[in-house]
Formats: structure tokens, sequence, C-alpha cells
């Protein structure tokens, strides 16, 4: 047999084992990469290969055991064979050397870098095409991958609670599934809406004190019927003497089935239903989760002194979710803009926007805690009722990027006066917004601690 033979058929050789280091690298980013909500659509499609997908996705400490063996046997196999080819070829004593350097140099080329691009790329393509070949290799190799899998448990333990994915992973995940097309942008807002639920309180999303619409034990049916024509809502409290009593909640649908039927209304209570409190920190999704035990669809939300601050209803908590709902007594059909950019440091806001989104908004930083939405915290801060006119001032100091993409300290006075007022409530704000001087803050910092 000649030296060109030799090296001819150990040239081939080596081309084979480079093809197979880069099997089982793609095959190992395509198994890692891969969605297991798209396999078992596979399946309930009935295509070639899906059971076996599945079965090696969950099955993955074996198919990754499986592809690291079968990987480093070739890459072993390659080295080994790779200095008997170049000894044909070199003659120094840097042969070892030499052999190491450009083995290394095509694994990373042709075995690593391409292959794993490659498989991330078309993953959900490649995996029904590889999953019946692993399967076969995973049981060749499966008596040495016991013994690997056996050490593993040895020092990992039984359990891998690793695999277990926090809020922050999850969302990076869902915005690598936006990038890749796999849900939409308006799905992907609801799910992250939906991680917020948690962090919102119901303080933030209720209807304060002031915008209540709630009747009186005494008021008679016919004022009733007006109120309930007047204001278009399905359901209104009812109090006792004042808005810190409430008793009980009236439906309009009962209200008019009984009209309907000629019932004899004598006053309110005969139709009320019970009322269920909550408290202002009870977090979002926990509302959701009472309401939905409790079979209503609205709470009354108490205070520390047991004293009402306001009502919350089932589609309020569901509107964190999915934005403005509108339902038959609704007016237009588009979302009033809540606020106006007049120039660069002058918005007029409505009052019914959260003060938390007003700061994100503009660009202010971080709210002041506890504050909910712009019409609350400006009445809250008002010593008399409010009116045309009236005036506060905030000062937020925050740190943020600049145009250059630098950090920077900021510090901008935040002057709120009131445009428009409709019985007590505030309807809209204009927002001033300038740099604060340094004793600006200190002054604003001395009344803060004064309170």
């Amino acid at each position: 047999m000649s030296f060109l033979t030799i090296n001819g058929g150990l040239l081939a050789l080596l081309i084979i084992l480079v093809l197979f280091s880069a099997f089982f690298s793609m095959t190992e980013t395509v198994f890692a990469s891969v969605s297991e909500a798209k396999i078992k659509n596979y399946v309930e499609e009935r295509k070639t290969g899906a059971k076996k997908a599945l079965f090696c996705v969950e099955h993955f400490d074996r198919t990754l055991t499986t592809l690291l063996v079968g990987n480093n046997i070739v890459n072993t196999a390659l080295s080994t064979f790779a200095l008997t080819f170049f000894m044909g070829f070199i003659r120094t004593g840097n042969l070892e050397l030499i052999s190491t350097a450009i083995i290394t140099i095509v694994l990373l080329i042709f075995g690593e870098i391409t292959p794993k691009t490659i498989g991330k790329k078309y993953n959900d393509k490649l995996v029904l095409f590889l999953a019946p070949i692993i399967y076969v290799i995973s049981y060749i190799l499966l008596p040495i991958s016991i013994i690997f899998m056996g050490i593993q448990k040895i020092f990992t333990g039984k359990k891998n609670n690793d695999s277990q994915v926090n809020e922050s992973e999850l969302e990076t995940i869902l915005d690598t599934m936006v990038e890749d097309g796999e849900i939409e942008d308006d799905e992907h807002e609801y799910i992250k809406n939906v991680f917020d639920l948690n962090d919102r309180t119901v303080e933030e999303i209720m209807v304060p004190r002031v915008d209540m619409v709630a009747i009186e034990d005494t008021t008679s049916i016919d004022e009733v019927k007006n109120i309930f024509i007047r204001e278009q809502y399905s359901r209104i409290p009812v109090y006792h003497e004042d808005k810190d009593h409430i008793i009980g909640i009236i439906y309009e649908r009962d209200f008019f089935e009984a009209m309907a039927k000629n019932i004899e209304l004598k006053n309110v209570k005969q139709l009320m239903r019970n009322v269920l409190f909550v408290n202002k920190k009870m977090t979002v999704d926990a509302l959701i989760k009472t309401l939905q035990e409790s079979k209503t669809h609205m709470a009354i939300v108490s205070g520390e002194y047991n004293d009402t601050l306001g009502l919350v209803t089932m589609e309020d908590a569901l509107e964190e979710i999915v934005g403005e709902i509108y339902d038959e007594h609704d007016e237009g059909s588009v979302k009033q803009k809540l606020i106006t950019k007049i120039n660069d440091n002058t918005y007029m806001v409505d009052g019914d926007m959260f003060v938390s989104d007003m700061f994100e908004e503009i660009g202010l930083g971080e709210a002041p805690e506890g504050a909910s939405k712009l019409s609350t915290w400006m009445f809250e801060s008002q010593e008399d009722l409010p009116k045309i006119g009236d005036k506060m001032t905030y000062i937020s100091c925050f740190t943020d990027q600049n145009e250059n993409g630098e950090y920077e300290d900021y510090a901008k006075k935040i002057v709120l006066e009131i445009v428009e007022v409709d019985d007590r409530r505030i309807e809209t704000v204009k927002v001033t917004v300038d740099d604060a001087t340094e004793e600006e803050v200190e002054q604003f910092e001395e009344s803060k601690e004064d309170e």
C-alpha cells in the first residue's frame, strides 16, 4: 500500500470525523434551543419524527449525555488520527503542537461555530430530521451514558432545581419569541402585564372615593332609577349616612327586573346584595382571585381605619392586562389620550392618568410612593376643595442615561396646576417641568421632613 493511499484514506477519515463532530455540536444546539411547545404541536400534527423529538427533549439529560459522549469520542479519535496523518508531511520536533493547532482551528470553525449557528437558526426544522438518528444513538451509547449520568447524580443530586425559570428569564424568553415571530406584540404585552399584577396594588387602580357614584339607603326609588339612567353603571354601592358606611350594592339588572315585574319597592335595601371589602394594599392578582371566589364584580376598598377609600371592579383589574375595556355604556370607540405634549417642558395631563405612567412618559424617574391617579394625588395634597389655578410642586431626583448613553444625575422641578374641575373632581392638570436648583431641592427635602 503506497504512502498516498494511506494518507488519502486518513484524510477521508479525518473529514468524516469532523462531520460527525459538527453533527453532534449542531444537534446539541438544536435540542437545547427548540421549543418543547412547538414539538408538542408537531406531535398533534402527526409529523414524522415528532414523537422521538419529544422523547429527546423530555429526557434532555440523557440526550445531552449521549451527545457529549459521542462528541468527545469523535474529537479524541480526530486528534489521534490527525497526528498520524501529519507525520507523513511534517518532519520536525513540533509535530504534536502543529497538529493540535490545526485540528483546534478546524474544529472551532467546522465542528463548533458553524454547525451551532446553523442549529440555532433552523432548530425547528432540523429537530424532526435529527431526532430519529439521536434516538438510535442514545440506545447504542446507553451503557456509557448510564455511567456518566450516575456520576452526575452523585455530585449534583437527583433533582435539578436549576431548571426552574424565574420571571426575568421568562421575560427574556418572551422577548426572543417576539423577535423570532413566534408570538405577536400584543400577546407579548398581555403576558408581561400579567407579571406586573403582583406588583400593582388595588389602591393604584381603584376609583377614588371622590369619584365614586353611590346612593344613600334612604334614596327614593324614582331617584335610584334616574341615577341608573344618568350614570349608566351596572352596579352602585349603597351607604348609610356617609360613604364610610357602605352596606351593600344594588345591581341595575335587579332593579329594572323588579320594576318590569311590578314588584312594589319601598326602599333600595330590598334589592341590595352583599358587599365585598378589600384592603388597599392587596395586589391586583390577589384581587382577581378574590372576586372570582366571591362570584362578584365589585369590591369596596378600605383603609387602615375601615374608612372607604374607593371602589374597584373586575374590569379595572382586567384592564391592567388587556388595556382599556369598553362596554355598551362607554362613549366613543377610541381611548382618550391621557397626556398631550404642548412644548418641550409643558404637558396637559388627564386626571385619570396614573402618576407612575405620567412619570415614565415624561421621563421623571420614580413616581412618589403611594401615588395612584393624578387627580387623587393632587386632591390629597390640597387643604381645601380643588379649584382651577391651584398648584403643587414636586422635586424628582434620579439617575438616567443622557443622549450619549452615559448615566447622569437629574433634579427636575414639576409644577402641577389644575386647569379643569368638574364637581370637585380634578379633570385636567397642566404639568410644567424644569431643572431644579440646589436650593429648591434642599427646600423640598426639608418640607418633606417637616411632614
